[in-house]
């Protein structure tokens, strides 16, 4: 649906009237932030045990330092071992300040997570910005006039926010092309920097030299960016000295390479690129309506709205449990027909954590509900194996899953009090005879984890 829409916007979009806009709702120019992990999968294949709180870790301390850093920056999703975050712009300080406080972030966590655990976990950033439309529905995109929307969906738990558009798109394309511990910044943001780069002195302590901590190391096609022309890659760096990189980083990455022979170039030819895209009065305009803005209204307008994450953004990481009654056998529940993912496949269960729940408060929460089960974990959370859900629709993203050991109390309930939204059916299977079920009816892996949870339940459970 995302894609179809982001079609229909982008035919829609009418240039002369790109600036027709409201001052009293919610449209306007967004700064956008990612925060994203280096080399996570090895990390969690390494360490079967401790990557789940290690990365609930990283989610609480990007959120807070970058809270911490620009006051009305807000969560926007989480997506697999990526944090995305976004302010709506104020001033043109909001954007001096942005490349700043993301690297600032990166470099603050990253330390945090070593001191805290001993683990060498790096992290990677982007910034970018988007001038969006706000509406209220869908229905509403036959009169929008800009190519990026801004969404709220009103419902009883309050409004949910989502983005869409080719330039909101782009910071997922840039995350590909940013080092360890290093930020990169989009063309966009560039050129208004270098433009307004006279005005970043009033700014105290975050004042810097916009020629010093810009450089283009290439220019790369990206998907769904600028057509077949190459977007600049812009990194913001502090330090673009060979100490800035780890001892053998040039050997993984040709653009560590390009800082490290010095062959990056100026900043400053981001102005031949927009006016040879003619997109220079585009960007002007950008500029000259954030100058216009006081501090009146910069007061009146940080009165932004809250909006409530809904469950399926709260945190990209799956918490299941293999389930056991008082006979020994495993309770599992059949996927509804009309499911994106694993649509009418037997499943133990699903959870999703939550920033302000632990893996047990997850599971307990989410199997009351979905199958009216009262779970009984031990003496300690016991976990079975680790797995991947692959959202093949959804940019191909692999979200993080995990499989943990518990028994129901109350058995007899599942079957008369488990959400029919949630599970088709359910039913109690004997695990000694799950090598005689067909696998294509059951999610991955599914035989060798029963296989593994009904070990481990015969050491926990049966001491």
């Amino acid at each position: 649906m995302a894609e179809k829409v982001t079609d229909r916007i982008g035919k829609l979009a009418v240039e002369k009237n790109y600036w027709d806009i409201t001052t009293d709702d919610l449209s306007g120019l967004y700064v956008f932030y990612s925060v994203d992990l280096v080399d996570s999968t090895s990390f969690k294949s390494e360490h079967i045990n401790e990557w789940p709180r290690i990365f609930t870790r990283f989610y609480e301390l990007t959120v807070n330092e970058l809270q911490s850093l620009q006051p009305g920056v807000r969560v926007w999703k989480y997506v697999g071992d990526e944090v995305l975050l976004y302010k709506k712009v104020q001033n043109i300080n909001d954007l001096f300040v942005a490349p700043e406080f993301c690297s600032k972030t990166v470099t603050s966590v990253t330390d945090a997570i070593y001191n805290s655990s001993g683990f060498s976990l790096y992290l990677k950033g982007a910034v970018w910005i988007a001038d969006v439309q706000y509406v209220q529905s869908l229905n509403m995109i036959e009169n929008l006039k800009k190519t990026n929307i801004l969404i709220s969906i009103d419902n009883a738990r309050g409004s949910n926010i989502d983005f869409l558009g080719p330039e909101i798109d782009l910071g997922f394309r840039l995350s590909k092309f940013v080092g360890t511990s290093k930020v990169a910044v989009s063309a966009e943001l560039a050129f208004i920097l270098f433009r307004k780069r006279g005005d970043v002195s009033h700014i105290s302590k975050y004042s810097y030299q916009v020629e010093e901590r810009l450089k283009v190391l290439s220019f790369e096609k990206l998907k769904g960016i600028w057509g077949s022309r190459r977007y600049p890659i812009i990194w913001y760096m502090n330090d673009w000295s060979a100490e800035s990189f780890q001892y053998d980083e040039h050997y993984n990455s040709n653009l560590a390479q390009i800082v490290i022979n010095e062959q990056y170039e100026n900043i400053k030819i981001i102005e031949k690129v927009f006016s040879d895209l003619k997109r220079v009065s585009y960007l002007n305009t950008i500029i000259e309506r954030l100058s216009n803005l006081d501090s009146q209204d910069e007061k009146q307008k940080d009165n932004f709205v809250e909006y409530n994450i809904p469950d399926y953004k709260l945190a990209e990481v799956h918490c299941a449990a293999i389930c056991f009654n008082d006979e020994g056998e495993i309770l599992i529940g059949k996927r509804p027909v009309d499911k994106k993912t694993l649509n009418s496949k037997w499943e133990f269960g699903c959870g999703q954590v939550k920033l302000d729940q632990t893996f047990q408060q997850c599971i307990e929460t989410s199997y009351k509900e979905d199958f009216a089960a009262e779970l009984d974990f031990g003496k300690e959370l016991v976990l079975v194996t680790t797995y991947v859900v692959e959202k093949e629709k959804e940019r191909n993203r692999k979200v993080p899953g995990l499989l943990f050991l518990a028994k129901v109390k109350n058995s007899k309930d599942v079957e008369s009090g488990f959400s029919k939204t949630k599970h088709t059916e359910v039913k109690w299977i004997d695990p000694s005879k799950v090598d005689e079920l067909d696998s294509k009816d059951y999610v991955p892996d599914f035989a060798s984890s029963v296989k593994k949870a009904s070990e481990l339940y015969n050491i926990h459970f049966n001491k």
